[in-house]
């Protein structure tokens, strides 16, 4: 085995066993009855459904799971909403989320139903395609549509955490300095992403999930 394969062996292993962790405690955080808490729990269960997608596609067991294919797309409209509101929460920020801001994610989602219920074959079809490098620019402009998405939430918590970076509260309170790195952080992995978008390349694909995948453990 190459190290190039051993690398790709272990980044597999890091976003599968981040994906479940993201799940488990999402669903343990549901327990809590703490708003902040709940903001989180659908943060980690958006980031693992997000993580497990990206595994089962880099893995190539989509192909024996083809049902679950694309079940991300609209999580990636929702992702940005739910980080915004969880930044708020930690910055005590009283800012609630409205139905817009959740509405390009129910679209995505009501658009994408004739897919979800599409035959098996033809979405093993699909997966088989974009493995042979093949991934139509319909299919890639809904994926930086949805970056967009996230990018002007990204935005809105920079807007939020910037003023603070001179205040006492930043230096003092580890909270806010949590915050600030993990969207400064964020702002890196959808760069790549982006990059990833265009080069439609495993390896490009791997280095972002595995970016992505440090998230649930230091949350």
């Amino acid at each position: 085995m190459s190290w190039t394969d051993s690398a790709s062996a272990l980044a597999q292993s890091a976003i599968n066993f981040s994906a479940w962790l993201s799940l488990l405690l999402g669903c343990g955080y549901f327990v809590s009855r703490a708003g902040r808490s709940r903001t989180l729990a659908v943060l980690f269960l958006l980031l693992g459904i997000l993580l497990l997608h990206g595994y089962l596609v880099i893995s190539r067991r989509i192909l024996d799971w083809p049902w679950l294919l694309y079940i991300h797309v609209p999580v990636l409209f929702f992702l940005g909403p739910v980080s915004f509101r969880w930044i708020c929460d930690v910055l005590k920020e009283n800012t609630r989320l409205k139905w817009p801001d959740l509405l390009p994610g129910i679209l995505v989602t009501i658009v994408l139903l004739p897919f979800y219920l599409s035959p098996a074959e033809y979405k093993r079809g699909v997966a088989t395609a974009f493995y042979e490098g093949d991934l139509p620019w319909t299919v890639r402009s809904v994926f930086f549509l949805a970056l967009g998405s996230y990018t002007i939430y990204l935005l809105r918590s920079l807007r939020l955490i910037v003023p603070l970076l001179r205040a006492a509260s930043f230096r003092e309170d580890h909270n806010v300095r949590i915050a600030g790195g993990l969207v400064a952080y964020a702002g890196v992995v959808t760069l790549i992403a982006v990059a990833s978008l265009f080069a439609n390349r495993p390896g490009a694909l791997h280095i972002m999930l595995s970016g992505l995948a440090l998230f649930p453990p230091v949350l």
